[in-house]
């Protein structure tokens, strides 16, 4: 806290690495409301990826509040989770909400405000009903009068819905960004700033404006936006024919030249055809999704410079695309957090640290701290096997079945709930065939992450966890996936979590553009390989403690995580793990449990 603190005062960017459970989120939100409190801040910005962890903020303000601060704090969530029709067609005609909208505001507002410190989603959807105003736009007016806005990174860095009455313009305001999380900017910012145009979008605009009924789409631009669609089409042709691997990139904006060209023209008369015509339709409908894409990917040709690559390539489905690909969004993520005058970016995994840092937008001279875990050493047992991988050329049966024995060894030495991870859904099935197979569900009770879960299956999958039952639980799970970050078992709920493999991204396509990039620096693997597999795994591993009462063990069912390639990358608190194999795991995890009862 005095650290950041300092931070503030100093008006600067700072990294902090510190582990699940031993409370970032309060020790970031204190010191920023003390520089606050001196009237030395103008607003503060908590910034998460995830729903769950902006939730863990709210709840803190509330712990705060509750202490006696006097704040006025705002959840913002986005347009399409709280629009009250379901899809968002923001115009008087479409909306009853939105027609007199103007009239009634004010009175929402003065409600709100009046009676509430906290604008939750619930109380704002409550005030926008009863006032009959649209609940986002309420949210954004309510956002001018709150000392805290907690939301998600898109509104800070999202070319397109970042909050202009707060950031347009160049000037510094006397804001604080708290970034929770933060090992997740890296890949949201590279989504952000690429911007991906399909050949089949193009011919299905094509098809539905020619389709369409006489006088729904026959005005003076029908015309000539189907020209700039037939050169657009014709252009992507020519690339489609040079593409004749799996992928190829081009150095150049002037390589694309031709097609840059014809979206140019077609992006202007789309832009033309909108302003003119503001009736809702179909074909209308389908003309403005398309003009989304296409604004986005013109935005971002404007921006191409050396942090970016084009390539073009098909997707599963067989559709073409080129693709404006930012493989470095550092540049663009400095440029927004220099809005405010104080940015805090923090994760319990930020290892190692010069490769966020640099992928962050950080300057040599901004510092970095790394938190020592206030939990007992001996409440963690580290274990690695040194018989079991995941290497592709080495899965199968054989190793199956070794990697399916060693689960059910840990598990025999202690009742529980345990999370085992895997690199795919494949190699989860396959191992969880034999767990179930082999060795029943007499004492063991087996369930499996399936993909594309919907939320109701995902709250099921977590509440099995909250169950202590007479039989011990294995959860196959995806490292990276929905469960291996963002939820929080504590106690009894998860004892342990095995991890097969080294959490490796899939090789090909956008990975090896990515390898050839940081390759002219010699890190063109780790950076885009080794260290965001390594990540998964410390996030996958981060499940099992979460507060100083828990106990468990991390079994790294993978012997590449021998190496000093990797092991010199561990969190602090992983020194000295215990090496096991198919014979031994089991005795060395039951001494584990046995100590701790001592």
């Amino acid at each position: 806290m005095g650290a950041l603190y300092q931070t503030f005062l100093a008006k600067k960017k700072v990294f902090l690495q510190a582990p699940t459970g031993v409370g970032k989120t309060i020790s970031t939100i204190y010191p920023a409301l003390k520089y606050m409190g001196q009237e030395k801040g103008e607003k503060l910005f908590y910034l998460t990826a995830k729903t769950i962890t902006r939730t863990v903020a709210a709840d803190t303000f509330d712990l705060l509040r509750n202490k006696g601060l006097k704040i006025k704090t705002l959840l913002l969530t986005a347009k399409d989770k709280t629009c009250f029709l379901g899809k968002a067609e923001c115009n008087p005609e479409a909306c009853p909400y939105a027609k007199g909208h103007f009239d009634r505001i004010n009175d929402a507002l003065y409600g709100l405000l009046t009676e509430e410190d906290s604008f939750t989603r619930e109380r704002i959807e409550e005030h926008a009903g009863k006032f009959q105003v649209c609940p986002y736009e309420l949210a954004l007016d309510l956002s001018s009068f709150s000392d805290a806005v907690v939301c998600d990174y898109n509104y800070l860095f999202d070319p397109h819905v970042y909050l202009k009455r707060f950031f347009e313009g160049c000037r510094r305001r006397e804001y604080i960004f708290l970034i929770d999380e933060a090992h997740n900017l890296v890949e949201r910012g590279r989504e952000m700033y690429s911007a991906t145009l399909i050949k089949e979008d193009i011919l299905a605009l094509k098809r539905e404006i020619e389709g369409a009924e006489p006088g729904s789409m026959r005005f003076v631009h029908s015309d000539a936006i189907l020209r700039y669609l037939n050169r657009c089409n014709k252009d992507m042709l020519a690339l489609k024919k040079e593409c004749d691997k799996e992928y190829k990139v081009y150095k150049t904006e002037s390589d694309i030249g031709k097609l840059c060209i014809s979206l140019t023209g077609l992006h202007g008369k789309i832009s033309s055809y909108l302003e003119e015509n503001e009736q809702s339709g179909p074909v209308r409908e389908k003309v403005l999704e398309f003009y989304f894409k296409l604004a986005h990917f013109m935005l971002m040709l404007e921006s191409l410079d050396e942090n970016y690559r084009i390539y073009t390539s098909f997707t599963e489905n067989g559709d073409f695309f080129c693709k404006l690909l930012c493989v470095n969004p550092s540049a663009h993520l400095r440029d927004c957090m220099e809005r405010g005058i104080s940015s805090v970016l923090f994760s319990a995994t930020l290892l190692p640290i010069q490769y966020y840092k640099g992928l962050l937008g950080a300057t040599e001279e901004e510092d970095a701290y790394y938190v020592e875990s206030v939990f007992e050493p001996r409440k963690r047992g580290i274990f690695i096997a040194k018989d079991t991988t995941s290497v592709y050329t080495e899965r199968g049966e054989e190793m199956y079945r070794r990697i399916a024995g060693e689960v059910k060894a840990v598990m025999e030495c202690k009742k529980g709930n345990y999370m085992i991870f895997f690199p795919s859904y494949r190699f989860a099935g396959e191992v969880y065939r034999i767990c179930q197979t082999v060795y029943g569900e007499e004492d063991t009770e087996w369930i499996l992450q399936e993909e594309n879960m919907p939320e109701e299956s995902r709250e099921a999958f977590l509440n099995r966890f909250e169950e202590q039952g007479e039989k011990s639980l294995g959860a196959f799970c995806i490292m990276g996936g929905i469960f291996s970050e963002g939820i929080d078992l504590k106690g009894d709920s998860l004892i342990g979590a095995i991890i097969v493999g080294n959490g490796l991204p899939q090789t090909g396509g956008e990975r090896d553009i990515l390898k050839e990039y940081f390759d002219e620096d010699g890190k063109g693997f780790d950076y885009a390989y080794k260290y965001p597999g390594l990540n998964k795994v410390f996030q996958a591993a981060g499940r099992v403690i979460r507060t100083e009462q828990d106990a468990g063990v991390v079994v790294l069912l993978e012997r590449r995580f021998l190496r000093s390639e990797y092991n010199r990358y561990f969190p602090r608190e992983w020194q000295q793990p215990v090496i096991v194999d198919e014979s031994t795991v089991g005795e060395a995890v039951r001494r584990f449990w046995d100590r701790l009862e001592e």
